[in-house]
């Protein structure tokens, strides 16, 4: 017996991906850009205090003792602007990764009702439940590994998008507590307001 034969399973399962309308989905979700190293790009983006590279804490540039206050609100004010840019980026690929997610998911709704439609005696032969989903699930594992990939990708733009917003957060109270020092000790208007 030959162990590389193919199953009854992988018969039925390779007849019904060469299907015209199975075909086409899979042409569809091909067309659905998925980069494999988006996560690199999304680290690139998270912020902490430590440099990752190395034991020491990383420099902002911001000196929280304020000795000199004007430079360090600029610096905050610099640094809030930074993360500003890495958010609008973030949420960008976030848009993205939705809208691969809407068709990758479109097109397996379409796939599986095509399939119990066109293919319910090779479905039902599998038995009932849980062996007709896996059934299903072997047929649209091309489809299944791209959709797993943007959903990973969606919660690690999830968490770095928390990440940037407390980070904005911190810097933000820093820079109201710098320009409240800077009012007491000039006697004059800050440099931002408290409200701002």
């Amino acid at each position: 017996m030959n162990s590389n034969a193919p199953t009854s399973t992988q018969k039925y399962v390779a007849r019904i991906q060469q299907d015209i309308v199975i075909q086409n989905i899979f042409k569809r979700i091909a067309s659905v850009q998925i980069n494999k190293k988006m996560s690199n790009e999304l680290m690139s983006y998270f912020i902490t205090s430590r440099d990752l590279a190395s034991p020491g804490h990383y420099d902002y540039g911001v000196n929280v003792k304020f000795i000199n206050p004007g430079n360090d609100i600029r610096n905050c004010l610099g640094a809030m602007m930074k993360i500003q840019g890495y958010r609008d980026r973030v949420c960008e690929i976030q848009v993205n990764l939705l809208e691969a997610k809407r068709i990758l998911k479109s097109g397996l709704a379409l796939g599986t009702r095509h399939v119990y439609e066109m293919y319910a005696v090779e479905v039902k032969s599998r038995g009932v439940g849980e062996y007709q989903k896996a059934f299903i699930a072997t047929i649209f594992s091309p489809l299944q590994s791209r959709l797993n990939i943007v959903d990973t990708q969606l919660d690690q733009v999830e968490a770095i998008l928390q990440n940037l917003d407390k980070a904005h957060f911190a810097y933000r109270s820093v820079a109201e507590i710098g320009s409240k020092l800077v009012d007491r000790m000039e006697g004059g208007r800050s440099v931002i307001s408290a409200r701002a």
